[in-house]
């Protein structure tokens, strides 16, 4: 039977918890990943998913530029609309985290890993060794790893 460490994925990519959008949004592009887990005196205090970029508590403002049809009408690029894209992009991991997240031992069983998962309706785990980080487990990876 396959164990955790056949199907994690290594070699974590973390952000501290004062990185901003603009950063943890280029290293998820760069890196090809949708979660990294938040660091903060040496512990991991939430985790960035791709969806805690959509969903904020204020909505983005719109682009100073509007097509309409072939036409293209420049808006006035005011102080309100810089202000609140500032405000946006100077969001930091920690505003945006997820707190809750699940944790299982590395010498877990696989078995019980996906039971947690799937009755706590999560959609991922890191994996710990005492309380040194070691990797994460996704849907993905147990799609790709098991079946």
């Amino acid at each position: 039977m396959k164990k955790i460490t056949d199907v994690m994925s290594k070699n974590v990519v973390t952000v501290s918890s004062d990185t901003n959008i603009k950063e943890i949004i280029s290293i998820m592009k760069e890196k090809n990943i949708g979660k990294l887990p938040v660091i903060e005196n040496n512990n991991i205090i939430g985790v960035v998913e791709r969806k805690s970029l959509l969903i904020k508590k204020e909505i983005a403002p719109l682009p100073p530029v509007i097509a309409i049809n072939d036409l293209i009408l420049q808006l006035p690029n005011t102080k309100s609309f810089k202000e609140k894209l500032n405000k946006l992009i100077g969001y930091t991991a920690k505003e945006i985290m997820e707190k809750d997240f699940l944790k299982i031992d590395i010498n877990d069983t696989l078995e019980n890993l996906v039971t947690k998962l799937v009755e706590d309706n999560y959609t991922y785990a890191l994996i710990f060794n005492n309380n040194s980080l070691e990797g994460i487990v996704t849907e993905t990876d147990l799609i790709k790893n098991i079946f």
